[in-house]
């Protein structure tokens, strides 16, 4: 589950929380109540619980200012009538003064440490400023004094704030234990996901090849640890048949958040190769400025099992411009380093996601180069080894289209998903690359992707 969620969820708790005290709206019977009590206490204003009813019906007609004023008058008349603290506290706090509305509740709390209505709404007030230590050590001692399932999920929803999905799924556990119809603590423990497991398969079609060498096509395995936790890691395997080659690798991927803004990550993947990177590695961060708007930079090396090295910069950035759409680019630039020879890389990209409830959409365009290198023709197998250079062979086979090849090209690419029930998402996506040298390379992708 990502903190997204629990933010999304914060705001309802206040939604509820407060049509409790102030009503869903005006009414005419409630004004006439209040007019009733005014009229009453023009004829005893010492009466300090009719005040305080007064003060009571005005915050639940949404008049807080004025019930604040009411309860003043109380404990004016009665400074350790803890109720009129409490409810000055609650509407103080409406109003966004968490600091203030903390310090009415503090003489409440130090006469009777037991209050359960002060702790209750100190909680409260503690998760709306963000102030997750003093909500957690609140509610520790309410379950000490009274254990409740509300508590538990409350627990459960800062465990997600602090990207512990552990402790939220075990909190959201001992709250159901308690109340096995509470309906935000079942959705709250649906939500959070300690493994997702991700198998993507693709294929590719170069149309200008013969035989076998026009197809290609892959198999992705992807299993990933706490993924919506401060540290989370993901290993996969890739099999790739390509060129007539086959192709294994097994990586893994760490990703540290720092705080609620920045996201480092680091992986490393190799394997047996024959025209894929041997190894491949890459270190980068991603950084939130706003609410809408994220930028990012990595390096990624790729070590050719063929004297090669990739070196590449990338930088990207995605703004999501409202609910439902997302943009996104990125460029990168780098040096392919190939038998003594340096070839300048670079290449961008930019992508439009829409989204709307189980359904997305996602269109791209990218330019940049491409660079391969084919296998060893057959007649030459078994005589080298990978570490050559075309001018090692010899006059003999020049020509061969062993080397690297290096081309331009243009992609556009289309992509869809549809979420099927609230663990399981299937992904599939078709994409044509145009090259510079007339040819092209047709790509087609299907992904399934299944939470637990």
């Amino acid at each position: 589950m990502s903190a997204k969620y629990v933010l999304a969820m914060l705001p309802l708790a206040f939604i509820l929380h407060t049509s409790d005290v102030y009503g869903d709206e005006p009414s005419p019977e409630g004004s006439a109540e209040i007019a009733e009590i005014e009229a009453s206490l023009e004829e005893t204003p010492e009466d300090v619980d009719l005040r305080l009813k007064l003060a009571f019906r005005l915050s639940w007609q949404g008049r807080g200012p004025e019930a604040r004023k009411q309860a003043e008058k109380v404990i004016a008349a009665a400074p350790e009538y803890w109720d009129a603290h409490i409810l000055r506290a609650r509407v103080t706090s409406w109003e966004k003064s968490y600091s203030e509305a903390r310090e009415f509740l503090r003489p409440v709390l130090e006469a009777e440490p037991k209050n359960i209505t002060a702790l209750e709404l100190l909680v409260t007030i503690s998760m709306w400023s963000r102030d997750w230590e003093t909500a957690e050590e609140t509610l520790a001692t309410l379950l000490a004094l009274k254990p409740k399932a509300e508590y538990h999920y409350q627990l459960a929803q800062i465990a997600m704030e602090e990207l512990d999905p552990w402790k939220a799924r075990r909190e959201a556990g001992r709250a159901l234990q308690l109340a096995p119809d509470h309906k935000r603590a079942k959705a709250l423990r649906r939500q959070v996901d300690l493994v997702k497991l991700y198998a993507t398969s693709q294929m590719e079609f170069f149309p200008a090849l013969e035989g076998e060498n026009r197809r290609a096509y892959s198999q992705t395995l992807v299993a990933s640890l706490l993924p919506g936790s401060s540290l989370g890691v993901a290993f996969r395997y890739d099999f790739s048949r390509r060129f007539s080659t086959d192709n294994h690798r097994f990586g893994a991927r760490v990703n540290f958040r720092i705080d609620e803004e920045t996201v480092l990550s680091t992986a490393l993947r190799g394997g047996k190769t024959s025209v894929l990177p041997q190894w491949s590695a890459d270190v980068g961060a991603v950084h939130r400025f706003t609410k809408d708007i994220s930028v990012g930079a990595r390096y990624n090396l790729d070590v050719m099992k063929w004297p090669g090295t990739l070196h590449r910069g990338t930088v990207l950035v995605s703004s999501q411009i409202d609910t439902n759409v997302l943009l996104g680019a990125q460029y990168f630039g780098g040096v392919m380093r190939h038998c003594g020879d340096s070839e300048f890389v670079q290449g961008a990209a930019i992508k439009s996601r829409f989204s709307r409830g189980a359904l997305a959409a996602e269109v791209r365009y990218a330019f940049g180069t491409e660079l391969e290198r084919p296998a060893l023709p057959q007649f030459l197998q078994g005589r080298l080894d990978d570490n050559f250079c075309l001018d090692d062979l010899g006059q003999d086979v020049s020509g061969s289209p062993i080397d690297l090849s290096e081309t331009r090209a243009h992609e556009l690419g289309a992509s869809a998903s549809v979420q099927l029930g609230a663990a399981t998402q299937l992904l599939g996506g078709y994409g044509i690359q145009l090259r510079f040298d007339n040819s092209e390379v047709h790509l087609a992708h299907l992904t399934l992707q299944r939470a637990f």
